[in-house]
């Protein structure tokens, strides 16, 4: 067994990256790498690779190729998002909305994974207690909220494990144990319509002066269904 004595703690995950061992800890993360001790365990820890960074939740880490994603708690700003890009760095990739949710709200009860389909790698995050999905896309750099429609309600994203064979996309429903197939081409979910809601930033076109729009064209698939457009001026 190995004891870290730079910064004691409790390890909360274990996760390969490049060539070393990643500790994730409450409140930091060390790298270990292969020294072939002759005595002992094999690992020695890297001294210059130590991160003050850590773990909130062991369920959140996840990997995708060579990056490494998971909800990450530092001195400063408490819970974020952090993605481990290729190196040995971690970045935030959280905004201030989805950090000021992370900090509300409990994150003792947490499951996440990865998955890619079109181009585009998603990190999907549920926050159980919530009931809220937080979905990453690293390729475009933007977050969303998933949801499920049972019938009347939207809740939480039902899927929560992934797997892909032979071009064919596959997820588990985490609250009723049936496999879907996941398609870019499929216009509804599990026989149910699929809601998108798009919530812009605040229009002021620079002034505080009453606007007038006479024409709104909506851009996208040519598929049937409704469209309803609402505004507020509550900011």
């Amino acid at each position: 067994f190995l004891t870290d004595n730079n910064d004691p703690d409790r390890t909360v995950a274990i996760i390969r990256q490049l060539n070393y061992v990643v500790v994730l800890q409450q409140r930091s993360m060390e790298f270990y790498y292969d020294a072939a001790n002759p005595v002992g365990s094999p690992l020695s820890i890297q001294q210059s690779l130590s991160v003050e960074v850590g773990c909130a939740d062991g369920d959140s880490v996840a990997k995708m190729d060579n990056s490494v994603i998971w909800v990450g708690t530092s001195r400063l700003h408490g819970r974020g998002v952090y993605l481990l890009d290729n190196g040995t760095q971690p970045t935030i990739v959280s905004t201030p909305a989805i950090e000021r949710f992370l900090n509300a709200n409990p994150t003792n009860s947490i499951y996440s994974f990865v998955f890619k389909i079109a181009g585009h790698n998603f990190y999907i995050l549920t926050l159980k207690e919530a009931g809220q999905t937080l979905v990453y896309d690293l390729n475009e750099k933007e977050w969303y909220i998933w949801t499920t429609f049972d019938g009347s309600n939207e809740v939480s994203f039902n899927l929560g494990f992934y797997t892909e064979f032979n071009g064919t996309y596959f997820a588990l429903g985490r609250n009723d144990g049936i496999i879907y197939q996941i398609s870019t081409t499929t216009y509804t979910d599990n026989l149910q319509p699929i809601y998108l809601r798009v919530v812009t930033d605040l229009v002021d076109n620079g002034t505080s002066k009453r606007k007038f729009y006479n024409k709104v064209e909506l851009i996208g698939d040519k598929v049937s269904g409704n469209c309803v457009i609402s505004n507020s001026n509550d900011d």
